[in-house]
């Protein structure tokens, strides 16, 4: 049997894929099997990988003394200084996203405050804190008009 041309297939999983994987299994012999995923696998894993993670390219320029900072904080964390830079960007992304519910979370609470004038002073809320530490049962302190 003559060995199967290499093709690109454009894409992955379809109906020439699909004939191709059935004609492996149908055959005997581990030589078309090896030509086929030769073809097929790469194909698959490539288009399998860019379409589940869909990432998109982005060039940075970094100082000669940071890039060597990454690659040896990479290798002592085990990974490549591809890995790391990602992590530490998704780190510092996840870190700005919680920053800004923590800032809207406060300028929604004071919005209430100034609309209802109506607050409980500190000193008060920091007794009711600490006692509360000790016992579950103690009456919450009762909000006040804002003094002005």
């Amino acid at each position: 049997m003559a060995p199967m041309a290499r093709q690109p297939f454009p894409t992955c999983g379809g109906p020439k894929v699909r004939e191709r994987c059935h004609a492996a299994e149908s055959h005997e012999g581990q030589i078309e099997r090896a030509q086929l995923w030769s073809n097929v696998a790469p194909l698959c894993y490539n288009l399998v990988f860019t379409w589940s993670f869909a990432m998109s390219t982005t060039t940075i320029r970094l100082p000669q003394d940071l890039k060597e900072r990454i690659a040896r904080a990479a290798e002592r964390a085990g990974t490549t200084a591809h890995g790391f830079i990602l992590e530490a960007i998704a780190e510092k992304a996840e870190q700005e996203e919680r920053r800004g519910e923590f800032q809207d979370t406060a300028e929604r609470r004071y919005a209430e405050i100034v609309a209802s004038g109506k607050t409980v002073p500190w000193n008060e809320m920091r007794r009711y804190l600490a006692r509360r530490l000790i016992s579950r049962k103690i009456a919450r302190p009762k909000p006040r008009t804002l003094a002005r």
